[in-house]
């Protein structure tokens, strides 16, 4: 498991996240998962693989997949908080 940021993209990735944190679960040269996460629970609100290195990810490819993780992650929000309204 690597929590080091070593590539240009992932610091950017890291960066638009923020306040949730980014960690890197796994990264070789087939590719790199990533977990996003509350940081004052620490509970993952997303996991997502990508199948190529960061380091062969261009900085368009890097804004489409951080724009499909956002959307993904309001997805599960827009969810919960319609199921938590259903009740009311």
């Amino acid at each position: 498991m690597s929590n080091e940021l070593s590539a240009p993209v992932l610091l950017y990735m890291k960066s638009q996240f923020l306040p949730l944190g980014f960690q890197v679960l796994e990264e070789s040269d087939k590719g790199f998962a990533v977990r996003i996460f509350n940081q004052q629970s620490g509970t993952t609100i997303l996991e997502a693989r990508r199948n190529n290195s960061p380091h062969m990810m261009s900085q368009v490819e890097a804004h489409a997949w951080v724009a499909s993780i956002k959307r993904e992650i309001d997805k599960q929000f827009y969810v919960q908080s319609k199921k938590s309204l259903d009740k009311v």
